[in-house]
């Protein structure tokens, strides 16, 4: 995915995903199905469990993001609040001439 405007001016964004329900070592990616070609470098995957790190894991069901997710799909919202665990992708990115680390990230 070609940045055809893309001009490096030093600053290299941050992504962060936290995904509910499952432990970074039980995520399933199919490359053909997600459309991923790789993990991006600086990108880690770590994994919280409620045992260990419930506070943490509570802090994301209060304040906005709580309001937010809860409007927009209370389902949704109950069942990540009840995940034991989540795994949590993160880090900055050297190489953001195209987008295809945001496709690989989505898809991971």
């Amino acid at each position: 995915m070609e940045r055809k405007y893309y001009q490096d001016i030093g600053y290299k964004p941050f992504l962060f995903y936290v995904i509910f329900g499952v432990s970074g070592e039980e995520l399933e990616v199919s490359q053909k199905k997600h459309k991923v070609d790789e993990l991006p470098e600086a990108l880690d995957i770590r994994t919280f469990t409620r045992e260990a790190h419930g506070e943490w894991i509570d802090g994301w069901f209060t304040g906005a993001f709580e309001s937010v997710l809860k409007a927009a799909d209370p389902d949704l919202f109950d069942i990540c609040k009840k995940a034991e665990k989540c795994a949590v992708l993160q880090g900055s990115i050297e190489n953001d001439s195209t987008l295809s680390y945001m496709k690989n990230a989505i898809g991971i």
